[in-house]
Formats: structure tokens, sequence, C-alpha cells
């Protein structure tokens, strides 16, 4: 439910309000993912959802995207709010027979122009240290892991998002490649962006 009045006082940019989240629902395989979860989201914040494998952050952080709606309850984005999302799996993710087609098609379908295109392009795989030059005509499916990660994460920071939902961001990276993550969305935050992420 887009809202305009939301960002007041308290900053609020999205909430959730007793959101639950059900598999296979009716069925002897039903499995509840969330029940009754609510979460209010500040801009400019940096949420940590923290938990064991299979419980559910995967199903919030979706929810909180727009990926997917909830079972039951309630969200409400303040208008205008543009979210991305990089899942935890980049193989399932990336496509394209380039980098650049794929880090492009985020940008170019929410309406941005052929100019701002291309430098959203060219700085977000800067940011995530892929030089333009060397990355765009890569084929995707010849990275290696965390080059997909770095890939996705590209293709949601094109867009330039409000707010960036990362599941497990450092998935797969090693002490060096997870501290330049780290500082990389510390920028995010700093420059007013709103960043909620999974983790181990």
């Amino acid at each position: 439910i887009p809202s305009p009045s939301m960002d007041g006082e308290d900053g609020v940019i999205l909430s959730l309000d007793r959101v639950s989240c059900v598999y296979d629902r009716g069925t002897a395989a039903e499995r509840h993912a969330l029940n009754a979860v609510s979460l209010p989201v500040r801009r400019g914040s940096s949420t940590a959802v923290l938990g064991r494998a299979g419980a559910g952050k995967t199903s919030l952080l979706e929810i909180l995207a727009g990926v997917e709606p909830p079972t039951r309850g309630r969200v409400t984005v303040m208008e205008g709010t543009r979210r991305a999302m990089a899942f935890q799996f980049p193989e399932n993710q990336v496509f394209g027979d380039t980098v650049g087609e794929y880090v492009r098609f985020g940008p170019s379908n929410a309406g941005m122009n052929v100019t701002d295109t291309d430098r959203a392009v060219s700085e977000a795989l800067e940011r995530l240290g892929l030089d333009p030059g060397t990355y765009l005509r890569r084929d995707p499916f010849t990275l290696s892991g965390g080059e997909k990660r770095r890939v996705a994460i590209a293709g949601a920071l094109a867009m330039r998002p409000d707010m960036l939902v990362l599941d497990e961001p450092a998935a797969g990276l090693d002490k060096r490649g997870t501290e330049k993550m780290t500082a990389l969305f510390g920028a995010y935050v700093r420059g007013g962006g709103t960043l909620v992420f999974s983790t181990h």
C-alpha cells in the first residue's frame, strides 16, 4: 500500500504490520515462514536480519523488497520509494549475454534514460570494484561466484534505490571481500540509503 504520509518525524519509509508468510497453504506440506511480524524501517538505517537457515530471513526480505506479497498482514511503503534486491544465490539472479546487459536491465525498465542508465551502470560496477571496461562485455556465466555476487549487487545499485535489500551479501567472500562490501554498504547508508540485509 503506497502511503504519501509516511517518512514523517519518525523517518519510517516502510512498515510491516502483522505480516505472515505461509507456503503450500492448505496442503500437508504447509509451512509457516513468518508469523505476525511487525517492523518499521527508517530512512538511512541499516538493519540486519539474523537467524539460522530456514528461519524465514529470505521470505522477510522478499516481502520487504516487494518481490513477494505476504500471505496475511499489510506492507505500507512511502510513495515513490525505490526498492531493489540482490538474492542469496546470484547464479539464480544474473542473466543475459553480458554483464552490461544484466546491470542495465533494472534502470532501463524503471524508466531511466539511456545516458543516466549508462552512468548508473558504470558507477555501480566501479563501486563493486568491477572495471566497466573489463566487465561490461563479459559473459556473466563465466564469472566466479564472488564476481557474480558483486554483479548482482551492482544490478541492484544501478537502480539507485532508496532501499537496498540484500540476502547474505557476504556469503562466499573472503575476509578482504567482506571488508570491501562492508565499506560499500557503509557509504551507501551514509549517503542517505536504507539498507536491510540478512546474515548468519
